[in-house]
């Protein structure tokens, strides 16, 4: 049967497969019994092949659906074992943003922001935290599942409104499916995004809020549908991301800069434009104002903050660096190479991660400097995260070429459907770079600050790997040699130099 099997083999079409069988004919191969079956072994192979072929060829994208599910697994494994293990306690001020839900739970009264360090914040996360406590049970342990089960939630919803909002954009990419597996590949592998989602606090919940208004602000833009209906969806997603922190004054400011724009250049009609923005303000307004007026009320500033409050004022003041020069905001300081999780060191030492704010806010995408979810304590750890920030540094520039190129086929093609996202990424860069000279200290330097810009980043992302693909065999062959040395490098340095 040896040769059967070499001719099946040999057989790729019809002509060879009808040679095989007059071979077979012949009484060469096999014994003249057993002629009959011989050949319907071989037709029976011939036409399982030639259906499979076809099978594999006629749905490529399944096929290709199920490899990066199976690529995506681990990354989702990784944020299910968090689930289990990690203590919210460690997360960037866990416990004072559970004292706000604990505050929120036993009193059922918003606290005064002079109470304690995080109480200034808008309510709305701690309330939803605080119902479901109430829903649930107030159990420690039960209660921190919950809480993390919620987190983790909001960042996987991330996902789904990324593949909203990238097919909303999806004409300006020649190729549409490719480039989406790969940007929700990078995704998944995002450290930032890994160690922020187990842990409490309302940022996620905001980078979930101002994305949904980016989504339906850009899908309205695409469609010139400023119904009703789109106008109270963006108005209620506006208020309520007001309502969870002031990062959602951002996207206020995106969208109604977004409206001067159209009213100057877009061919539509004035009367609807306006509409649309008194509407959408207005439920934005009935939703979240109150907590504004409130504050200038009760406080004499409705952007009240931590920051400028006496109370607390000394807490900032003895952190380091507590002051920047100007090169620390356009320079980049490649020592964080070296030692790439830098902890907290004397005030008169130069520290990269928190002196320097482009290296500290890169540092902190890749890795958790501040050792809050990694215990780096071995050679091999360092070694890892060293390699990691190699390959994030070539990510990021990934991400950066492709938002310049879909800026630039935005402005060539007249596009408008763009226009809330470029304006929130120059407003969201703009206002953290205000705020880390406002308030020079290492606390402020970290890139969860601008987690809502996750999409943004990630469309940047699938820009620039369409582009890389489409050049030869060899730039495709580095660049998936560097995205399996990322997702190999992640889950090895958060899988296994987690503080679980």
């Amino acid at each position: 049967m040896y040769l059967l099997t070499l001719l099946i083999v040999v057989s790729k079409t019809k002509k060879y497969c009808i040679h095989a069988s007059r071979i077979i004919l012949s009484g060469h191969c096999f014994n003249n019994k057993n002629i009959l079956y011989d050949i319907w072994i071989l037709h029976t192979m011939h036409y399982l092949r030639h259906h499979f072929n076809n099978l594999f060829n006629h749905n490529q994208s399944l096929v290709r659906g199920i490899l990066v599910v199976l690529i995506l697994m681990p990354g989702i494994c990784l944020r299910l074992w968090q689930i289990l293990h990690f203590n919210i306690i460690y997360g960037y001020d866990g416990s004072l943003h559970l004292q706000y839900i604990t505050s929120l739970y036993k009193t059922g009264n918003i606290p005064s922001p002079y109470s304690f360090l995080e109480a200034y914040q808008p309510p709305l996360y701690y309330w939803v935290c605080s119902l479901l406590m109430r829903l649930c049970t107030d159990a420690p342990l039960i209660r921190d599942y919950i809480f993390k089960n919620f987190s983790i939630l909001l960042g996987f919803s991330l996902f789904f409104i990324g593949y909203g909002v990238y097919m909303t954009i999806s004409d300006l990419f020649k190729d549409r499916k490719k480039p989406l597996w790969y940007g929700l590949i990078c995704m998944m592998y995002l450290p930032v995004h890994l160690y922020i989602s187990p842990m409490i606090g309302n940022e996620m919940l905001s980078a979930v809020l101002i994305s949904v208004s980016l989504w339906i602000f850009m899908r309205c833009i695409k469609k010139r549908c400023f119904s009703t209906k789109y106008t109270l969806l963006l108005g209620t997603s506006l208020g309520l991301s007001l309502l969870t922190k002031y990062t959602g004054l951002l996207m206020l400011a995106t969208t109604i800069m977004s409206f001067i724009v159209l009213l100057l250049y877009k061919p539509i009609p004035r009367f609807v434009i306006i509409r649309f923005a008194l509407l959408a303000s207005a439920v934005a307004i009935a939703i979240s104002g109150w907590w504004y007026v409130r504050n200038a009320m009760l406080y004499g500033d409705p952007f009240i903050k931590s920051n400028d409050l006496e109370d607390f004022s000394y807490i900032y003041k003895n952190q380091q660096p507590g002051h920047r020069s100007l090169s620390d905001f356009f320079t980049f300081d490649f020592e964080i190479f070296n030692e790439p999780a830098v902890v907290l060191k004397q005030t008169d030492i130069y520290n990269p991660v928190y002196n320097n704010v482009l290296t500290g806010t890169f540092a902190t995408i890749w890795i958790d400097n501040h050792l809050l979810y990694l215990k780096l304590k071995d050679k091999i750890s360092f070694t890892l995260a060293k390699y990691l920030l190699v390959v994030g540094l070539v990510v990021v520039c990934f991400s950066l070429f492709g938002l310049c190129l879909l800026l630039w086929r935005s402005i060539r093609s007249k596009n408008f459907e763009m226009l809330p996202m470029f304006i929130l990424v120059a407003l969201s860069i703009c206002g953290y770079v205000i705020y880390n000279y406002r308030y020079p200290y290492f606390c402020h330097v970290k890139a969860f600050f601008l987690m809502h810009l996750s999409i943004p980043v990630i469309l940047g992302y699938c820009c620039a790997v369409q582009t890389i693909l489409n050049k030869n065999k060899f730039v495709s062959c580095l660049y998936h040699v560097m995205l399996a040395a990322q997702i190999l490098l992640v889950i090895l340095l958060y899988g296994f130099y987690a503080r679980y």
